[in-house]
């Protein structure tokens, strides 16, 4: 499963995008420029992906990201990392319209959290938010 299980108790994966996620995203997407901290095995990769011309996935597991890289082989407008878990920077700055992380971060402690969120202070363009 691709994270999927995390889902079941909504009805499945697609029913959670479309009735919680996308109704609270909805107004900043599609964006030109996209990254996802933490796919995963891609649960959520599989609706960015068409929301976007560019697609950042960024993975501190580096199988997560090769299940990405074939889950979505076709998909043209993903880049793939590997991270620490902690840092950015491999992503351009002032180059993301809208960063996701969702479910995904659960199990991370506070000096994780505040890393990311200093790095995406200089990721974001100046339009740009985070979910």
């Amino acid at each position: 499963m691709h994270g999927e299980e995390w889902s079941r108790s909504w009805g499945g994966t697609p029913a959670l995008w479309f009735a919680a996620i996308l109704p609270r995203i909805h107004a900043w997407v599609p964006a030109a420029s996209i990254l996802e901290i933490a796919p995963g095995h891609g649960r959520w990769t599989e609706y960015l992906k068409d929301l976007t011309d560019h697609l950042v996935i960024v993975d501190l597991a580096e199988s997560c990201i090769e299940h990405c890289r074939r889950r979505f082989a076709d998909a043209s407008n993903i880049e793939y990392h590997v991270n620490d878990g902690r840092s950015l920077g491999m992503v351009t700055d002032r180059s993301v319209d809208f960063v996701f992380s969702f479910d995904s971060l659960v199990h991370a402690e506070d000096d994780v959290l505040g890393s990311y969120l200093d790095e995406l202070s200089g990721k974001l363009t100046a339009n740009g938010v985070a979910f």
